[in-house]
């Protein structure tokens, strides 16, 4: 499953990019990943679980503050 990001700060690390993910708190999730990862502003994540429009996600790595997964409206998912 893929949704939206913004790509925030490229070359943090050889191919990498810092990228936000909009949380349901409406404070974005920092994630660094590999610049392969990101495809018209979308990276792959993992889904968990669903509660009404919010969707429990994992992250492709761990984010800047330890989490690996976050809760994201179901607005920020791409279908296809």
């Amino acid at each position: 499953m893929r949704v939206k990001c913004k790509q925030v700060q490229k070359n943090i690390g050889p191919s990498e990019t810092l990228i936000e993910i909009e949380t349901i708190k409406g404070r974005p999730e920092e994630v660094i990943v590999h610049n392969s990862s990101i495809t018209d502003d979308l990276v792959e994540v993992y889904r968990i679980a669903q509660d009404g429009p919010s969707v429990l996600v994992e992250l492709p790595r761990e984010s800047v503050i330890g989490n690996w997964r976050i809760w994201i409206p179901q607005q920020a998912v791409v279908a296809g």
